[in-house]
């Protein structure tokens, strides 16, 4: 029921090694199919959300591959610093998923669809 768009996932969690977690990638199926993520040390800054997302072998779809419009890429990063703001300023927050996260054309955000929280 959402607007058109690109399915993403962005979640995180607290790792027992490293700590807080930030996890963007793909979503909807694509992220079980293609298991094409980035995953950095909460939290991050808007510059490394972008990198994570600069490393997605499917980066160049964000971008508007093949004559498609080019997908709002600073909406989606701030999703993924807020994502992970809440995951390092919050140890309760075991984990967090947003799946799908809808990324509409560039200058007209992300919708989300779907959330999961866990508690520890």
């Amino acid at each position: 029921m959402s607007a058109e768009g690109v399915e993403c996932f962005v979640g995180g969690r607290q790792d027992p090694v490293f700590g807080p977690i930030v996890i963007a990638g793909l979503g909807g199926i694509f992220l079980e199919i293609f298991k094409d993520t980035s995953i950095r040390l909460a939290p991050v800054t808007k510059n490394e959300a972008l990198d994570m997302l600069g490393q997605l072998q499917a980066y160049p779809v964000l971008r508007g591959a093949r004559g498609k419009k080019m997908a709002d890429i600073e909406a989606l990063a701030d999703v993924i610093c807020r994502v992970s703001n809440l995951l390092a300023n919050n140890q309760e927050i075991a984990e967090i998923d947003l799946n799908p996260v809808i990324v509409r054309d560039q200058g007209k955000g992300v919708s989300i669809v779907d959330s999961r929280l866990f508690f520890k």
